[in-house]
């Protein structure tokens, strides 16, 4: 698998900021749900 290599061009910092931005959109989307979805009833 080619995600298994890792080119010399993409330090791991870049893997690691790639991992904390998912998150961060994962937060937000989740967020977003709870409030259309009236906050405490949801999750």
């Amino acid at each position: 698998m080619r995600l298994a290599r890792r080119p010399a061009s993409h330090p791991p910092d870049q893997c690691q900021d790639s991992a904390v931005t998912y998150v961060a959109i994962y937060v937000v989307h989740a967020f977003a749900i709870k409030k259309h979805f009236g906050g405490s009833n949801y999750g």
